[in-house]
């Protein structure tokens, strides 16, 4: 099913990017607001992560997240 992933990031520097990692692959990325990933996933466990990286070159990554998908 379609999944909707939503991210509001914060930067003094300004965000430059916001990519989403599905499984350890990049399934979407946004260059500016909102950052907003419409994906489609088949039925199935699956593991999330989230890189945001700013103005300056700075990035950081989420936490792995756990999502089970069911259609």
């Amino acid at each position: 099913g379609e999944v909707v992933l939503q991210v509001h990031p914060d930067d003094n520097l300004g965000v430059a990017a916001v990519r989403w990692y599905v499984d350890g692959e990049e399934l979407a990325a946004r260059l500016q607001a909102p950052y907003t990933a419409f994906i489609e996933l088949p039925s199935g466990n699956y593991l999330l992560e989230v890189v945001v990286e700013d103005q300056a070159g700075n990035a950081v990554r989420s936490e792995p997240i756990s999502f089970t998908v069911t259609n």
